[in-house]
Order: C-alpha cells, then sequence, then structure tokens
C-alpha cells in the first residue's frame, strides 16, 4: 500500500492559494476515483477536490476554514494504484504526489508552516473590503484560527464592537443598541441551500441596478373559468388547474413580442445576450428557501402541456426529487407571493436574468364599470423587476401592462388544445 498526498489545486492562472471550506470525507473513508472529498474555495470560484484514486482517506492535514498555498498536501491517501507525478494540479482536483517515507502524522513543511499565520481566507478579505478595514487594522485583530490566523467569526465579532467612525474599538456598553447574548437565541447553521440563496440574493442587490413597476389586472373571467374548468377537463388528466398557469401562459405570449425581446436577456460585462427562446423558472418555495426549477423552450408548449409541467416541477421540488440540471438556464423568472396572501412586493432578481415577474393575491374591489356603475371585480397585482441595465423603464411597465392585457383578454380556446396523449 502506497500513500500520496492530495494537492490543493490551482483554479486560474492568477490564484496562489485556496481555503478549505468543508472535508466531505472523515479520516478512514474508503475512497473511489473521482469521490469529493474536499470543498474548497478561491477569490475566484468555489470548487470540489476530487480523489483520483481508490484507496483509503488516511490523514486530514488542515482544518475548515484554513487556507493554504497551491501545491501544498490538504490530505494523505493510502492506494495501490500507480501515482502519478505532478506537483502542481491544474485539474479541477488535486493529482496527488508519492511520499517516500511518510507516516499519517507526517508534518507539513516549517517554512509553509510559518507562512500560513499571515492567510486570510478570500472570505475574510472580501469581508474586510465590504467594510473598509485597513491591512493595519486587520492586523490588530486576534485570531483564533490554526496558528492564529483571524476566521470570519473573529471578523464578524470584531466588526460588532467597531466604531463606524474612525476603525478604533469601542465598549460594547457604548454601542447604542443592546445585544442580546448568545445564551439568548437559538443558532441555526446555514444549510447548503440556504447559503446558495443568500450569497445569490447579496450579490443581486448588491451589483444590479434594478427596479420594480407595479400593474394590476382583472381576473374576474379567469376566476370564473378556473371555477368552471377546474375540475372537469383539467382534474381529468391530472392537471390541478391555477391561476399560475394563466400567468405564466400570458407572461409567454408578452415574451415573444419583439418589443420585448430586452426581458428575455441577461447582462455579461460589455455585453448583452438576448435569448431567442424561454427557459421559464418558477420559483417554489420549499422548507429551507426556495427553488427555481426552469420549464424549458416553454414558449413551444400548448396550455395543457405548460400547465402540467409547473404542476410536476413544483411537485418534485417540494419532494427533493429534481436532478441538477433541472434549475440552471432559466432565461426569465415568475415567483408568486400571492400564495402566501401578499398583494404586492417587489422581487428580487434571480441572476444573471435581467427580469423577474412576482404575482400578488387576488382581491375583490369595488371599481368603475364602462356603463358608469361601480360593481365588484376580482383584480390581481403584478410587479416586474428588472436589470435597469438591460431593460428600460418604459419597456418594463409595457411589458407589465401587456403581461395584464393578455390576463383581461385571455383567450380561453387555448384550454382546448389537447396534449398528444390528453385524455378527452
Amino acid at each position: 500500500m502506497k500513500q500520496a498526498k492530495v494537492i490543493m489545486p490551482r483554479m486560474g492562472s492568477s490564484v496562489h492559494e485556496g481555503t478549505v471550506v468543508q472535508w466531505l470525507k472523515e479520516e478512514g473513508d474508503s475512497l473511489s476515483k473521482g469521490d469529493p472529498i474536499l470543498l474548497a474555495e478561491s477569490e475566484k470560484v468555489e470548487f470540489e477536490v476530487e480523489s483520483p484514486y481508490s484507496g483509503r482517506l488516511a490523514k486530514l492535514l488542515v482544518s475548515p476554514e484554513e487556507t493554504v498555498p497551491v501545491g501544498e498536501a490538504v490530505a494523505l491517501v493510502e492506494t495501490e494504484d500507480d501515482i502519478l507525478e505532478e506537483t502542481e494540479p491544474k485539474s479541477k482536483f488535486g493529482p496527488v504526489e508519492q511520499v517516500e517515507g511518510a507516516s499519517g502524522d507526517a508534518p507539513i513543511a516549517a517554512r509553509k508552516r510559518e507562512t500560513r499565520a499571515g492567510f486570510l481566507s478570500p472570505r475574510v478579505r472580501k469581508l474586510a473590503g465590504e467594510h473598509g478595514l485597513p491591512p493595519e487594522e486587520l492586523t490588530s485583530i486576534q485570531g483564533t484560527g490554526k496558528n492564529g490566523r483571524v476566521t470570519e467569526g473573529d471578523l464578524l465579532a470584531y466588526l460588532s464592537t467597531r466604531s463606524e467612525g474612525d476603525g478604533t474599538i469601542e465598549a460594547v456598553e457604548k454601542v447604542a443598541v443592546p445585544v442580546p447574548a448568545a445564551e439568548e437565541a437559538d443558532v441555526l447553521p446555514l444549510s447548503p441551500l440556504r447559503k446558495r440563496l443568500a450569497k445569490r440574493l447579496t450579490e443581486s442587490v448588491r451589483e444590479v441596478p434594478q427596479f420594480t413597476t407595479f400593474d394590476e389586472a382583472d381576473v374576474t373571467e379567469i376566476v370564473r373559468q378556473r371555477e368552471a374548468l377546474g375540475e372537469t377537463l383539467f382534474a381529468r388528466n391530472g392537471i390541478h388547474l391555477t391561476y399560475t398557469h394563466f400567468i405564466a401562459w400570458a407572461a409567454l405570449r408578452a415574451l415573444e413580442e419583439i418589443e420585448f425581446v430586452s426581458v428575455n436577456a441577461r447582462f455579461a460585462g460589455d455585453v448583452i445576450y438576448r435569448f431567442k427562446t424561454i427557459h421559464l423558472g418558477m420559483a417554489v418555495a420549499v422548507p429551507d428557501g426556495l427553488i427555481v426549477p426552469v420549464i424549458r423552450s416553454a414558449e413551444e408548449l400548448v396550455f395543457a402541456d405548460l400547465a402540467l409541467q409547473i404542476q410536476d416541477m413544483a411537485d418534485r421540488a417540494r419532494q427533493g426529487t429534481l436532478e441538477p440540471g433541472s434549475v440552471l438556464g432559466s432565461t426569465f423568472t415568475i415567483t408568486n407571493p400571492g400564495a402566501a396572501g401578499s398583494f404586492f412586493a417587489t422581487p428580487i432578481l434571480n441572476p444573471p436574468e435581467a427580469a423577474i415577474l412576482g404575482v400578488g393575491a387576488i382581491r375583490k374591489c369595488a371599481v368603475p364599470l364602462d356603463d358608469g356603475s361601480v360593481g365588484v371585480r376580482d383584480r390581481m397585482g403584478l410587479f416586474l423587476t428588472v436589470d435597469h441595465r438591460v431593460v428600460d423603464g418604459v419597456v418594463a411597465a409595457r411589458f407589465n401592462r401587456t403581461i395584464c392585457e393578455n390576463l383581461e383578454g385571455f383567450d380561453f380556446s387555448v384550454l382546448d388544445e389537447p396534449r398528444a396523449d390528453f385524455q378527452t
């Protein structure tokens, strides 16, 4: 049995170190070639380090939140496979080097261990930059990480007592709002889904100039037709007809108009992508956050097919059975806070899309009618958030109004277009 070391890979020519985020395997675990063993991050990307050999994970050499140089060993593996001789991997996983006479407790080179104390993880550096901490102030923070390294927790604790004015530490008693003691709160670690959601939404708000336009549609006839048809044609064919199906159809028809090509788009540096097909994201609330499954080429579907796919995607999202590829590549998203009773909201863009449509709850309102009388009508709020770098204000307002008009003048004949295997 040969012993080898797993190396921190280089993820880009300008990247010189990586930070251990989470170990996916424990010491003593059996390994197959290609098994992910470590989640790491650099300044540019979060990535998995895979085992290029089968064998046993003999020793973990670094701890979570520890930053190490590219090319340094992060773990030892026992294997009977042939060992590749490569000292600085450039692939997505770290090849291993054979260690002559190494044991499970073999120390890392003293020179590298000494320099490690000065490393700050990309996450810590980014957080420090966001709060305007100069390098000399960072060096004054007492680190609790390995070899005295400053961790994200150390920095957050420091920021909680730091004066916003001159960057000096202030006594906790001088803080205007009392901070509850830790024992007075439940501490809930973020799940992987919640971490991704928090990261994406923060990036969306911080990096994208977005605004929301509001409108309202009269959906009285849709309410009447749904009540009449929901338990007949569609129910017999396994589809629970919802208002979301009508909204998605109305939005797709608006997206097909040449006037609104900028809505089905995304901003990318110095170019804008305008897509020729519509990959429709449908936001679904799940216990730990929000998932956006994608219906591909949605504009090509007849109404029944669209309704069935929306229902199927939502069911699988709630059951946790979506395939990874089912949540990638959307070009336009619909979210429905109205399902929880909200009349109006300001949805945050689902990056890198240029637009997201929010839907409010239906409410009965007294409105003036064309004959001068007052009647009670079913009204629904629609709120469209757009990337202002891609979509102009007047285009956003016209697009939202067009969706309203598509709902108010809905062509119910599309409900009679059967699927190929639709039962009649």
